[in-house]
């Protein structure tokens, strides 16, 4: 009889547990805010392991540990914990308020993306095609090839492109199914005719390599029949930036993965754009597909956009000049 390891084993267990089945009512799995509260769960069972509640001493010891973090990681953790507080605060009157608490904004500064041009992207591509056969992972290449087209020519997250699997995937229609993703929202991703290729490219390399395709098994294949790390994938795909001399050897100073969602959603307003499209109703289309829960996130990812600012500049100029021109 197989036993279940609990999620929460520190004084506030319960209560933690309470919490997520709550908040998984509402629809989406919580990865990052189950990751943060057991975080504060280890905590708890180390440093506070008699605690009946979360007083203010407590939650901001706790912030104490993570101040040498980014704004944005330092906000997000404090995001998690006042939710927890406002559920604990409806059982315990002695919980701190989530009102109570400092609050820290992320400074949108250090998240300016870094729009990749289509050469850039092609030049990391063929290196990831290029890369040589590995002993312990025979499709490393072929892994990191389809990972990154996935990345822009999808505009994917890398975690959902981790969590996809073969069945997903629909070889007739030319479409992926993302499941269960951010805010909740399961969508259907038409893909290209190149894209579409590649995936059937990879599927058939396993096959042939006698690598199994069943419909549970994960898309992006890892050894030992294990869906691959986001965090090592990540890893991988910035070595492969830094070979390209798109990132110095070492620290986070130029493009992330994530940076080719920007770009994808950056080359289509722009192409569109240049093909003298109105941008009004095709925004929407690009949230949709995309997976935004609205408008406003898309319009962050467009927000570094000169290409499209100098032509916006120059054909207000050219409509204007009948009007404008002065003898």
């Amino acid at each position: 009889m197989t036993t279940t390891t609990p999620l929460f084993c520190g004084p506030l267990a319960s209560t933690l547990t309470a919490f997520m089945e709550l908040m998984r009512t509402i629809g989406g799995s919580h990865v990052s805010l189950v990751a943060t509260l057991r975080r504060l769960d280890r905590y708890l069972a180390q440093q506070h392991p008699t605690a009946t509640t979360l007083t203010q001493s407590i939650v901001l010891d706790w912030c104490a540990t993570f101040s040498h973090l980014r704004p944005a990681s330092q906000c997000r953790y404090r995001s998690a914990i006042s939710k927890f507080c406002a559920f604990l605060r409806s059982r315990d009157q002695a919980t701190v308020s989530a009102r109570a608490l400092p609050l820290l904004r992320p400074s949108r500064d250090h998240f300016l993306p870094c729009i990749l041009s289509r050469e850039q992207i092609a030049d990391v591509l063929m290196r990831a095609r290029a890369l040589p056969v590995s002993a312990g992972n025979p499709l490393r290449a072929e892994s990191l090839y389809l990972t990154l087209v996935l990345l822009y020519t999808a505009g994917l997250r890398i975690g959902e492109v981790v969590r996809l699997d073969v069945g997903d995937v629909d070889r007739a229609a030319g479409t992926l199914l993302i499941r269960e993703t951010k805010f909740a929202k399961t969508r259907l991703v038409p893909l290209s005719l190149s894209t579409q290729r590649a995936v059937a490219a990879y599927l058939d390399e396993r096959h042939v390599r006698a690598i199994e395709t069943h419909a549970q098994t994960s898309l992006i294949w890892s050894p030992g029949r294990r869906r691959p790390s986001c965090g090592t994938l990540q890893h991988r795909l910035c070595e492969l930036f830094r070979e390209a001399g798109l990132k110095p050897a070492t620290g986070r100073v130029g493009p992330r993965p994530h940076d080719l969602r920007h770009a994808f959603a950056a080359h289509r307003v722009f192409a569109w754009y240049q093909a003298g499209d109105d941008l009004g109703p095709r925004l929407p289309w690009l949230s949709t597909y995309l997976g935004h829960r609205d408008l406003a996130s898309t319009q962050h990812y467009l927000k570094v956009l000169p290409g499209v600012l100098e032509q916006a500049s120059d054909r207000f100029a050219q409509r204007r000049a009948p009007w404008g021109a002065r003898p």
